[in-house]
């Protein structure tokens, strides 16, 4: 149902969907068919990502502030912040912004970019919940 045809070589940088039967443009293989999961874990590998999405040479345990959701210098007002700008991203989400129309031109499919969509609010919704529950750790730690 979610089967995509791109370029197999994981060595190749051209990750946009073909045609069956056509060629990649930058190193000439024919194009495969992919299945939606294959095909993300094909382009996180030209991309140089782990199946989770971070970079091969990061060290999950050196993240930046930046790439993470909270750290312990942290405070509770932005974590707060976030949380609201978070909740009003989903809330616009939710109200529709015409993103979904303009990923079915690209795609030509409605169905893989609702679930693009939904994929994207269930993100953001637990990074809400991730967040919630560090204040609440917080401040039952505060209380002991």
């Amino acid at each position: 149902m979610f089967d995509t045809i791109y370029c197999p070589n994981i060595d190749c940088t051209y990750k946009r969907k073909l045609k069956k039967g056509e060629k990649c443009p930058q190193c000439g293989r024919e194009g495969e068919l992919f299945s939606l999961g294959k095909g993300v874990e094909l382009i996180f590998q030209k991309e140089g990502k782990n199946p989770n999405g971070t970079k091969k040479e990061e060290n999950p345990q050196n993240l930046s502030g930046d790439k993470v959701l909270f750290n312990d210098t942290t405070s509770e007002a932005e974590i707060k912040s976030q949380i609201y700008k978070d909740m009003e991203n989903l809330a616009r989400q939710e109200k529709g912004t015409g993103i979904l129309s303009t990923l079915a031109l690209f795609t030509g499919n409605d169905a893989e970019a609702l679930m693009v969509k939904a994929l994207k609010a269930m993100i953001d919704q637990n990074k809400i919940l991730i967040r919630q529950n560090e204040l609440i750790i917080r401040r039952l730690e505060a209380k002991n």
